[in-house]
């Protein structure tokens, strides 16, 4: 007569409680009774099915929701009801439904939206093709890796990773990782408007479904970057177009709207490492004094590296006493364009454009100075809490005054400070408002690879200092090596022509090897992530950026 379904325990008094509602939904007589009697002696259930006259009524409690579903033996389809004969009528009327769902889906789909699966990890991380989520056992930040490609009857590979928090398995470091084939995560599924480019004009940083220019005619998704006319190239990373009235080439930058979605992790202070002796920060030893200082052999470049003693780490809050002596400290690891993604398999070139945020206390009469630098591009900004006032400097010390502001900021009160040098600007954020942006003319001027390194470096002085949530970004570094678009010269578009990179350079295919993207080519805009791969069912809807 009944099914014990659930192991989940329940008492009489909400037994009757069910009863009840039982009462209000008109159920009938015979069906209530067999619940009753079958409630008391399996009051454990919260699935319990009963017989009667040839039918099977199932009683359900779920999220404290109770339902009271029937179904005819002789059919195989569910149907919701509370009558005692089979509901043929509601079949018929849910198939109906079913079809002219299909058939407007089908219509949606030729006409305005089509759903597509991304295959591969060109635009990583914004996109993931078929991947595995790993963790790294150092600081244990977990991040994707892509499809390891297994053969026929393989079911795993071992896979030299890197991690791109902490860098394990880079320079001397070893991180390997076995790969089941049964760890692999499908590709994120979007819907793509087929409709929106007949009524708008393609924008720059849009996310294209196109066909691909090559004879093979594959969907490609790129982000798109080059617009019909225009002369472009790829230099140190970043994207320059000529600007028709001067002739001179000029930096392309990323709206915050754009940027904000395109930070890519280098450090992250939550995430604690493990492996002793693989320095982060550093205190150069000429700007302290030595008294300060400790010696510590880094295990990652062999080299000796000084740490300044008066900082100390509490959990993910760094604190120190710099009211009488000046303190600083430097970002130690060279930032490159590494996509745990890739594995150990590409990328490698130095990043210059760079983000650091945290959350600061300090004291009322103190002066920090943040470094954000190339070695021929140097800026400091100084944060003056005593004047209250910001100023920013060009140069290799206070060199240029370049701009003087207001600075009301208390403090000894946290804040969430927010310093970017990224495609020729400096801003600084304090609790998401704009202090500082400064704009200045990068032009395209060869730089040997060493001048492209970046460094971080605070300056403390007169005050207390309490960091905690330190977080360092980078920003997208297009590469330029093996293309044939765009790198070694300009490419200038025709008036039907667009020009597309994916997020993943050093993994991707685009418009660098096989050229401009024809407009007739175009198939939509990629706006929305719908669904990530199953069986993990750990998806979340989120626009496309």
């Amino acid at each position: 007569m009944a099914q014990n379904l659930f192991s989940i325990q329940k008492n009489k008094e909400e037994w009757k409680d069910i009863l009840a509602q039982l009462d209000e939904k008109k159920i009938p007589k015979a069906i209530k009774t067999a619940f009753q009697e079958e409630g008391y002696s399996l009051a454990g259930n919260t699935k319990i099915e009963v017989k009667h006259k040839g039918q099977s009524w199932l009683f359900v409690e779920e999220d404290r929701h109770y339902l009271l579903d029937y179904y005819p033996r002789k059919e195989k389809a569910w149907v919701y009801g509370i009558a005692g004969k089979p509901a043929v009528g509601a079949i018929l009327e849910n198939v109906e439904a079913l079809l002219v769902a299909l058939i407007f889906a089908l219509l949606i789909r030729h006409f305005t939206l089509e759903a597509f699966v991304i295959p591969t990890g060109s635009m990583a991380p914004t996109l993931l093709g078929i991947h595995a989520q790993v963790t790294c056992p150092n600081c244990h930040y977990s991040f994707s890796v892509g499809n390891p490609s297994f053969e026929p009857g393989q079911s795993s590979r071992t896979l030299d990773l890197v991690c791109p928090n902490c860098l394990l398995g880079s320079q001397k470091s070893l991180f390997q990782k076995q790969i089941r084939r049964k760890d692999l995560r499908g590709g994120d599924k979007i819907l793509v408007n087929k409709f929106y480019y007949l009524w708008k004009k393609p924008k720059r940083w849009d996310v294209i479904v196109f066909l691909s220019p090559q004879k093979h005619h594959k969907n490609f998704i790129k982000r798109l970057v080059g617009l019909p006319g225009e002369t472009l190239q790829i230099f140190h990373g970043d994207l320059f177009r000529k600007n028709p009235k001067t002739g001179k080439m000029e930096i392309l930058r990323k709206p915050d709207s754009v940027q904000k979605h395109l930070w890519m992790n280098v450090y992250n202070s939550a995430y604690l490492e493990e492996k002793k002796n693989r320095i982060i920060w550093e205190t150069p030893k000429e700007e302290v004094e030595e008294k300060l200082l400790k010696e510590t052999a880094c295990t990652e470049c062999d080299q000796v590296v000084y740490q300044d003693v008066r900082f100390q780490w509490q959990g993910n809050q760094l604190n120190a006493d710099c009211t009488k002596k000046k303190g600083v400290l430097k970002f130690h690891r060279p930032i490159y364009n590494i996509y745990g993604y890739n594995r150990a398999l590409r990328g490698g070139n130095l990043v210059g454009d760079i983000r650091c945020t945290f959350e600061g206390k300090f004291s009322s009469q103190g002066r920090i100075v943040v470094d954000l630098s190339r070695p021929l591009k140097r800026f400091q900004v100084k944060m003056d809490f005593k004047a209250k006032k910001i100023i920013l400097y060009e140069g290799a010390w206070k060199e240029e005054k370049i701009l003087e502001k207001p600075f009301p900021v208390s403090a000894e009160k946290w804040h969430h400070y927010d310093i970017a040098h990224v495609d020729g600007q400096i801003w600084l954020k304090v609790d998401g408002i704009e202090k500082i942006r400064y704009l200045y003319p990068s032009p395209l001027t060869v730089e040997d690879e060493d001048q492209q390194r970046f460094w971080l470096k605070f300056r403390f002085f007169q005050s207390q200092v309490n960091l905690r949530k330190l977080h360092i970004y980078r920003d997208i570094h297009y590469t330029d090596s093996l293309s044939n678009f765009g790198v070694n010269e300009p490419v200038t578009l025709k008036q039907d022509e667009y020009f597309a990179l994916g997020d993943n350079s050093p993994n991707s295919q685009d418009s660098r090897d096989w050229g401009p993207v024809p407009a007739k080519n175009l198939l939509g805009r990629a706006f929305i992530v719908f669904w990530p791969a199953i069986p993990y069912f750990d998806w979340k809807v989120r626009w496309i950026r």
